[in-house]
């Protein structure tokens, strides 16, 4: 008798625990009042509208700048500075790549060259 009893309280238990689970589940997923897009202003026209001014390359606006540039910190650019110049991951990367770079333009003048020649006869 008393392993029926344990067994159906086990039971219960579970099915307590079944249905708190179900129930945080379900109040996880309620949506809040319903939602409406803000109204926005949109531009006219794009702000590079012509090819000659993006090739210009000129500042119209913060996301044109360089970002370190943006905060007018002097003590983050020479930060910045010296980041790049003891930097030796970095020059060594760069080094490594020109090295690369001169052995490619150098294989053109070891390879065989093939040229056929047309004379009129």
């Amino acid at each position: 008798m008393r392993d029926t009893n344990q067994l159906t309280c086990k039971t219960r238990v579970d099915a307590l625990g079944a249905l708190v689970l179900a129930a945080l589940l379900t109040a996880g997923c309620t949506v809040g009042p319903k939602y409406q897009r803000p109204d926005i202003q949109i531009p006219s026209a794009f702000r590079a509208t012509s090819d000659a001014q993006q090739a210009e390359g000129k500042a119209e606006s913060f996301a044109d700048l360089p970002w370190w540039q943006v905060f007018h910190d002097p003590q983050l650019q020479e930060l910045i500075r010296t980041a790049l110049k003891q930097n030796f991951d970095l020059q060594l990367a760069t080094e490594r790549i020109n090295a690369i770079r001169q052995l490619v333009s150098n294989r053109g003048s070891k390879t065989p060259s093939f040229a056929k020649t047309l004379r009129n006869s």
